[in-house]
């Protein structure tokens, strides 16, 4: 179960839960939710790409969003568990404007999916607030619910790092 609650306008998305009541939340864009079919609470392997990153949901753009969801699809449908190892294979994470956003990219000869015939425009001012519920008090747990002020850049998965 999910508490989704609407932002209060001119409630700055990069900010922590201190001096906050309602206890631990983070942000998503909606345009991930309307799109994307984006699902809470996020599946470990989402959790995990998060986290390895160190970025919160809003840190990531919705393009990279759509990566991450379509590769966790085509990983399902293939009957393949996907793991950091595979997804680090393929896509490198890069900062833009002042670090404030992470995007995921392709490594040059890797290109798993083909790039978007076009990229989501006016997303950053629409958000949502997502609180834990009293019957999953958890469901925030496992990945950075605020923006990290650098996010984590890890090192090229090589073949050789990957299971049969």
């Amino acid at each position: 179960m999910v508490k989704a609650e609407v932002c209060i306008e001119g409630e700055p998305v990069c900010n922590d839960e201190s001096g906050d009541p309602s206890g631990p939340f983070c942000f998503v864009y909606d345009t991930c939710f309307m799109k994307l079919v984006l699902r809470l609470p996020f599946d470990l392997f989402e959790k995990e790409v998060l986290t390895e990153m160190n970025v919160c949901p809003t840190q990531l753009r919705p393009n990279s969003w759509a990566f991450l969801r379509i590769f966790f699809i085509l990983c399902d449908i293939l009957d393949i568990v996907p793991t950091l190892n595979v997804f680090f294979y393929f896509f490198e994470l890069k900062t833009s404007y002042r670090k404030l956003w992470a995007t995921l990219n392709s490594f040059s000869g890797r290109r798993l999916f083909t790039l978007f015939k076009s990229s989501y425009k006016n997303f950053k001012g629409h958000f949502i607030k997502i609180c834990p519920s009293s019957k999953d008090p958890t469901m925030l747990e496992g990945f950075p619910l605020y923006r990290a002020p650098i996010p984590r850049f890890q090192t090229t998965c090589q073949m050789e790092d990957l299971n049969p």
